[in-house]
């Protein structure tokens, strides 16, 4: 068997890597060794700079349809409800999806396994990865499947998206440094009554122990997350009602459980490998980082690497750009994977520790502080492009280039960002993003037809598709403030909404250093 894309894993870094893939016309193989997509909820966080890659891809509206928004978090202390911080629109006016949808994995799978099918493919099931060997051209792996059938697959290029426990990445030989908490932690899905309101966060805290309760979907239905108590650390069969047995009294908080769905006990692991590429290989989601679950990051981390990949790998597949442009990757993605797990571990330890400086800080401190710093909107903001993602910028990768920055204001966007999102008089900026081209944006004062004659005939030599959009100061001024534009200027936007190209002037000689240094295009 033949493909041009080979992908190890159908997690939801896997499936995504396939989706989006399929939107952009490559061949490709899927295979992941369970027998389906997962039954069990797992991650739960959807955070909206993942909604606005479900956006683009038509699936954002049935996502929201199956989950639900998560209208607040609030502080238990003591048994004492302490902080209620308003979380249902604390993005607004930065995202679509100014919130965070609780949205379980499980559900996340099924909706990107129905948009490949949708395409004309599907998962091979109940196959894994026995071993593989790559040379200059491409890659043979050896499957098995579990019936005894052995299958060789030629592939341009192989994604390891197989889980923390990645065998792509151990027969490649990459490193994954880090570490593994020593305590033990419980994750359940349940379904109970209490006299809180039913669809908001809960963190409960005493000066040892923590609960966090997260709403999904349905009523009563919630995510337990905590510690499990040392005691029970030995109990055979130990079960959930054992660690609420224990658990409850220490927090002073009541609550009557109702049905127990899913119940486990995990280590929580921080590790990083050293390259997201090695020759015709890549790696994935949890296959090449791992951390803490605070802030709800890991998913969407795993969702964004293959949304970031996945154009890069379509043009080079489609002999439209330079492999080189493939080392952008991890140029872009491993950067944010080592802050990632530095961040959330810092953010874990202050829930977790036992030191009595960071407890008394847990307890007596960190509620107010929260509270106090999201009354305000500069932090409100800040806090909100921190946890969706829609900050993270490559401002520092080489895939970007400024061009007469003079003509903008400071609150411009730059090359590298991804491009702003805010309400038009006909729509929202993001219009202009749908679809899997880049995007050649064009901002003038008035109508300027030479022009835009100009820059379609020299787009239209470009090996890649490019779409022209011409946008007027006369029609709408604030556009040109809120993007701090002064005059005339061109943004080049990348398929994943990032600018790539920010010129103050219209220069076609500058836009082919852009194309001949970065994408080897024309």
């Amino acid at each position: 068997m033949q493909t041009e894309v080979l992908i190890i894993g159908a997690g939801p870094t896997g499936l995504m890597m396939a989706s989006q893939l399929a939107r952009f016309g490559v061949d490709f193989i899927i295979v992941d060794q369970k027998a389906s997509i997962t039954d069990k909820s797992k991650a739960l966080a959807v955070q909206a700079r993942t909604m606005e890659a479900y956006q683009q891809m038509g699936i954002s509206e049935a996502a929201l349809e199956q989950g639900m928004i998560g209208r607040a978090v609030n502080f238990v202390v003591n048994g004492k409800q302490l902080r209620r911080i308003d979380l249902s629109n604390i993005g607004s006016g930065l995202s679509p999806f100014p919130y965070i949808t609780m949205l379980e994995q499980s559900k996340n799978e099924a909706l990107l396994n129905n948009f490949i099918e949708e395409k004309g493919s599907g998962v091979l099931w109940n196959t894994s990865l026995e071993s593989f060997t790559q040379n200059e051209g491409h890659v043979t792996a050896i499957l098995n499947h579990k019936d005894g059938e052995q299958l060789t697959i030629q592939a341009d290029w192989m994604i390891g998206a197989d889980g923390a426990s990645s065998p792509v990445r151990k027969q490649l030989g990459m490193t994954f440094k880090g570490d593994t908490h020593e305590q033990t932690f419980f994750v359940a899905d349940v379904q109970l009554t209490w006299k809180l309101e039913g669809h908001e966060l809960f963190i409960c805290l005493d000066k040892n122990n923590f609960l966090a309760c997260f709403p999904m979907k349905g009523d009563g239905h919630f995510r337990l997350v905590g510690a499990v108590p040392v005691p029970l650390l030995n109990k055979e069969d130990l079960s959930f009602e054992d660690v609420l047995v224990d658990l409850l009294p220490k927090l002073n908080f009541d609550l009557q459980l109702q049905n127990v769905k899913w119940f486990a006990t995990y280590k929580i692991h921080h590790r990083v490998v050293n390259n997201f590429q090695r020759d015709r290989c890549f790696l994935a989601g949890d296959a090449a980082h791992i951390h803490s679950p605070a802030g709800g990051q890991g998913m969407n981390t795993g969702l964004m690497d293959a949304y970031n990949l996945a154009w890069k790998l379509a043009l080079v597949v489609q002999e439209k750009a330079s492999s080189k442009l493939l080392k952008t990757y991890n140029e872009e993605r491993l950067p944010f994977a080592n802050q990632l797990v530095n961040t959330t571990d810092t953010a874990f330890e202050a829930i977790v520790s036992t030191n009595p400086l960071v407890r008394f800080f847990r307890l007596n401190v960190l509620p107010t502080v929260v509270k106090t710093l999201t009354s305000f909107d500069t932090t409100r903001e800040l806090a909100f492009k921190t946890v969706s993602q829609i900050g993270l910028n490559y401002r520092k990768g080489s895939l970007k280039r400024n061009h007469q920055d003079g003509n903008f204001t400071s609150k411009a966007p730059k090359a590298g960002d991804r491009f702003p999102y805010f309400p038009t008089k006909t729509g929202t900026t993001f219009d202009w993003l749908k679809g899997t081209s880049f995007q050649a944006l064009y901002f003038c004062e008035t109508a300027d037809a030479p022009k835009m004659k100009q820059l379609s005939n020299y787009f239209k030599l470009a090996k890649i598709d490019i779409q022209l959009h011409q946008i007027l100061k006369t029609t709408d001024v604030s556009i040109f403030e809120n993007l701090g534009i002064q005059e005339e200027t061109l943004f080049l936007v990348r398929p994943d909404m990032y600018i790539g190209y920010r010129s103050g002037e219209i220069d076609l000689a500058d836009i082919e250093i852009y194309f001949e240094q970065h994408l080897t295009l024309v």
